[in-house]
């Protein structure tokens, strides 16, 4: 499969993005959170960036884009970011188009996984 870039926001979130990254054999997965996040420990599948989302959007942008030349290898990948604060989605977005990564945002819902 491909490597997923989820966003981790407010605890409640925390089973949508736990459906999403269990529904499909993922090759990878980078976990973006504006704090440490115990519940999703980090593996040699799972990658957790933290971030500080009261940076400057460019910074924001700029600190994603090296955080994902290091951890994304592949030239595209899933992305899904319903449970990001707004600037960090948009900002999870920037950084991975600015890197070249070519994206694909998908979701989960109960007939499964919908890509877009």
């Amino acid at each position: 499969m491909t490597e997923l870039v989820v966003c981790l926001g407010s605890a409640e979130a925390d089973s949508y993005v736990r459906k999403l990254i269990e529904i499909e054999d993922w090759e990878k997965v980078i976990l973006v959170a504006g704090e440490k996040q115990e519940k999703f420990m980090p593996s040699a599948k799972f990658k957790i960036i933290v971030v500080e989302p009261r940076m400057k959007f460019k910074e924001l942008v700029q600190e994603l884009a090296k955080s994902f030349s290091k951890e994304a290898k592949g030239m595209e990948v899933a992305v899904n970011t319903v449970a990001a604060e707004g600037k960090v989605g948009m900002a999870v977005i920037a950084a991975l188009i600015s890197s070249g990564k070519g994206i694909r945002l998908v979701a989960w819902s109960k007939e499964g996984l919908v890509v877009f």
